[in-house]
């Protein structure tokens, strides 16, 4: 049984509209700028865009529904990865490969092994099975965390012999202990909303001050609005048959996952190496390595 206390739901929040519309902004920054030249082909690239991404959003969804075990477990290990790289700017080599992987899992490792018990019940929702169930895989989830421990050792070892290290060592020792103390939920917000989304926000505001279009922001606002419409009509929905915590948890988490694929697919994956050369790319590198 889940149950969401006031903190839970106010950090729920803080999800919702402040860490779900980083990705919305930068989803404006793809249709709009990679054309900035020419409006003609903005306006032609912004429908192809959002098609592609209403698209693929829909399909994860499917996908999700269909199997929804290997879903989270693809999720948790792409979140891994999306918020190892964001917090990774500026490494190289095996040091960025090892830094990666303990600070992507910071969230998806530390945090389930930590509130083991909540982790549990909302894995058990988000795939549709019974906690015992989920119980099973408890050895997996200490397995996994104990590999993620030996790799923190040998990261601090790594910031204790190069001081360029030592800034994002610190930063997830004092994470991983505000962690322990605060419930999941509340935890996973102060990573995702003052960590990660504040960190890729600074950044893109730093870059499109000056260089971006006015329309990036309105259409950013825009993005958000409709998922947030989305989750709502979808949130009133399950509420008819099942528990409001549940519901809750469902729509927001699913619904993270089906915006950050197509997100990692199309941002990242195909939009920023065709623009690694553009002004405005450049600068979302730079600041991302200083913020």
């Amino acid at each position: 049984m889940i149950s969401l206390s006031l903190f839970d739901l106010l950090a729920l929040g803080l999800v919702i509209f402040i860490g779900l519309p980083h990705g919305a902004f930068d989803g404006a920054v793809y249709a709009l700028l990679p054309n900035q030249a020419s409006d003609g082909a903005r306006k032609k690239s912004l429908p192809l865009f959002l098609g592609l991404y209403v698209t693929l959003t829909i399909a994860i969804i499917l996908i999700w529904l269909a199997l929804p075990l290997a879903s989270l477990s693809g999720f948790l290990a792409l979140s891994a990865y999306h918020f190892g790289k964001g917090d990774t700017e500026g490494f190289h080599g095996y040091a960025r490969i090892l830094a990666l992987i303990v600070h992507g899992g910071l969230v998806t490792i530390w945090l389930p092994v930590i509130h083991h018990e909540q982790a549990l019940a909302y894995f058990a929702a988000l795939t549709f099975r019974d906690l015992e169930m989920m119980r099973s895989l408890s050895s997996v989830f200490f397995g996994i965390g104990a590999l993620w421990a030996g790799l923190l050792i040998i990261y601090g070892r790594m910031a204790w012999v190069n001081p360029y290290y030592r800034g994002r060592f610190a930063e997830i020792i004092i994470l991983a202990i505000a962690m322990g103390f605060l419930p999941l939920i509340p935890a996973f917000a102060l990573y995702f909303c003052f960590i990660h989304s504040r960190r890729h926000f600074t950044a893109l505001y730093q870059a499109t001050k000056s260089l971006a279009p006015q329309s990036v922001w309105p259409l950013g606002l825009g993005l958000s609005l409709a998922s947030w419409l989305a989750g709502g009509i979808m949130l009133f929905i399950l509420n008819q048959t099942q528990d409001f915590a549940i519901s809750a948890i469902q729509i927001i988490f699913i619904g993270l996952a089906a915006l950050t694929v197509p997100h990692m697919i199309l941002i990242d994956g195909l939009w920023r190496p065709l623009a690694r050369f553009h002004p405005f790319a450049q600068n979302i590198s730079q600041n991302r390595r200083t913020s």
